[in-house]
């Protein structure tokens, strides 16, 4: 009797983030090597480096996930994705693997074809796809891989100017903090959050008066999950604001 493969199961456990039945994978840790350095997240203000501190299991969880390889992770993902479901997310922790994560440039190629793969599996599953990625370059990477499929690639924007924000013309992401508060601070308290949410909406509306579509990321003031909203992955929803947290 000839023993079948076994499958590894890639996708996160829970999530209180995450709305019910959303599958959601990651390729590593964050704050490490498949994060870019230009992140300026990774100097200290991302909520997951902080829940990996705290979390020594899911530490654990995502330094597994980085030891299989990008390119295992992702199969792994085809081969246990539900065949009907409604919010698919990637990289809640860590970024996309790219070239020089690889040993060789036939593992990159089929990592490219195996990746392209998996996002039109979860879009003909009736899934919305969200893919954020941390860099300018990971996103040109990503937007020529996924090309045709109809996958929104939202960009981080890294500059803490809002004019770079404004003079953007892709689907991009910022993280807003009211004036006074750094983003190498680490989390902050209600009275800052509150103060950031605020600064979150005006800005939105100066986005909007500069002709780009923008809406405030209702996680942090309204509760709702991420896949009960889902702008991240509308290609009619140009800038996603995150209140600094």
């Amino acid at each position: 009797m000839i023993a079948l493969p076994q499958v590894v199961d890639v996708a996160h456990k829970s999530n209180k983030k995450m709305a019910p039945g959303a599958f959601c994978v990651s390729f590593g840790e964050s704050g490490g090597a498949l994060c870019d350095d230009d992140c300026k997240h990774k100097r200290g203000s991302c909520y997951w480096m902080r829940l990996q501190v705290g979390r020594p299991t899911t530490r654990s969880a995502m330094a597994r996930l980085e030891s299989l390889g990008g390119l295992r992770v992702v199969r792994a993902a085809i081969a246990t994705m539900p065949r009907r479901f409604a919010w698919m997310r990637w990289s809640v922790s860590a970024g996309v693997p790219m070239p020089e994560h690889f040993g060789n440039r036939a593992d990159w190629r089929a990592f490219r074809r195996e990746f392209r793969r998996a996002n039109q599996q979860a879009i003909e599953s009736g899934a919305d796809v969200h893919l954020p990625t941390e860099s300018a370059r990971k996103a040109r990477i990503l937007r020529r891989m996924l090309s045709g499929l109809g996958v929104v690639v939202r960009r981080s924007v890294q500059s803490a100017r809002v004019s770079d924000l404004l003079r953007a013309k892709d689907h991009r992401a910022f993280t807003v903090y009211a004036p006074g508060h750094r983003v190498t601070a680490g989390p902050v308290g209600k009275l800052q959050k509150r103060a950031n949410i605020e600064a979150a909406h005006d800005l939105a509306r100066e986005v909007r008066a500069a002709g780009s579509s923008c809406v405030v990321c209702p996680f942090s003031s309204s509760g709702r999950l991420c896949g009960d909203c889902r702008a991240c992955a509308s290609d009619r929803v140009d800038v996603v604001l995150f209140p600094g947290s």
